[in-house]
């Protein structure tokens, strides 16, 4: 598991377990010497945070890589239905907070889910703050992040030549694109990678850039998961006009920025390098939450596949061939 999915695992865990509105919500009562009184919206409130958060940690334990990180913290025992019924059970029973502290049983009840909790909470801003904001950074106020999964296809590892053709035709994209808002001056820079069985890599550049990457391939993508292989190159010739970044290119068109025969080039190489990214297994990164369509599967499936071409294999070439024309700085 990447460092970058282990803490937004995590990160989300917290947030569907109701981590944070749980402590907020106990600690008057699970604290001695506090008298608070407790009412009806008291025992509605907290009935309603813990049934939402028995329904959190059963879809955490739908996704494969969330159950993992539960069963290592055993959080299992403490989100049981009989142990969030006992909570409700001792809660609806008082009329004040004296009444849960009082009680040794009650309290070591309330005391050890409160604890499990704020542990829980700690252990999760800690590996945000050490393994993730210290490993991204802050980029400048004008870049963006594009993150990027490159997918282990046999478990096995990625081998250096997808990766050479990942960062080709990452650059390719973004000097064309760049080209396409005329911009000039800026710097693209591959600001981080994460290993784990896949590869997670930030692509950090000029954000219109970014953002366009991003509008791109995930339209691109979306058309893919509902096609066949079939007649793919046709259905996504007529397809790709639809793509928000023709609109772009014909935007530059009408400022004069490029003119139309170097319009349709760039049309032509976006997609292709787009395409060639599918082809090599890389995307944005796929959703961890259950699919009706299985994505990984999906993207293996197009292994080496030109969607847009003969479907011939990329010339597996660890030297891709130099940029045609002057690339901004990167």
């Amino acid at each position: 598991m990447q460092t970058l999915q282990f803490t937004r695992a995590l990160r989300r865990i917290v947030d569907e377990l109701r981590v944070l509105k749980l402590i907020g919500f106990l600690e008057p009562f699970v604290t001695q010497g506090n008298t608070t009184n407790i009412s009806d919206g008291h025992r509605q409130e907290f009935s309603a945070l813990l049934f939402g958060a028995h329904a959190g940690y059963q879809r955490l334990n739908e996704d494969p890589s969330t159950a993992r990180i539960l069963t290592s913290l055993r959080v299992d025992s403490a989100y049981a239905a009989p142990r969030l019924g006992t909570l409700v059970s001792i809660f609806s029973a008082q009329g004040q907070a004296q009444g849960i502290w009082n009680n040794a049983a009650a309290f070591r009840e309330f005391f050890t889910f409160f604890e499990m909790l704020r542990s829980l909470a700690s252990l999760q801003k800690t590996c945000s703050q050490l393994l993730e904001e210290e490993k991204l950074g802050t980029p400048p106020a004008t870049d963006g992040i594009l993150e990027l999964q490159l997918i282990d296809y046999e478990g096995t590892g990625i081998f250096p030549n997808r990766i050479t053709l990942l960062v080709s035709a990452v650059v390719k994209l973004y000097t064309d694109l760049a080209r396409i808002h005329d911009i000039s001056g800026d710097r693209l820079k591959f600001a981080y990678f994460d290993s784990g069985s896949d590869l997670v890599v930030g692509v950090q550049c000029a954000k219109v850039i970014v953002e366009t990457m991003t509008t791109l391939l995930a339209e691109w993508w979306d058309k893919i998961k509902f096609r066949n292989y079939e007649d793919f190159d046709k259905k996504m010739e007529v397809m790709s006009k639809s793509l928000s970044v023709m609109e772009t290119v014909q935007g530059a068109v009408d400022k004069k920025v490029i003119d139309e025969e170097t319009a349709n080039l760039l049309k032509a190489r976006v997609l292709k390098e787009v395409d060639h990214l599918i082809g090599i297994g890389a995307t944005l990164p796929l959703s961890v939450e259950p699919q009706k369509i299985d994505e990984r599967k999906l993207l293996i499936g197009h292994r080496d596949m030109k969607l847009l071409g003969a479907g011939e294999s990329e010339p597996q070439n660890d030297n891709p061939a130099p940029l045609v024309g002057e690339p901004p700085q990167w």
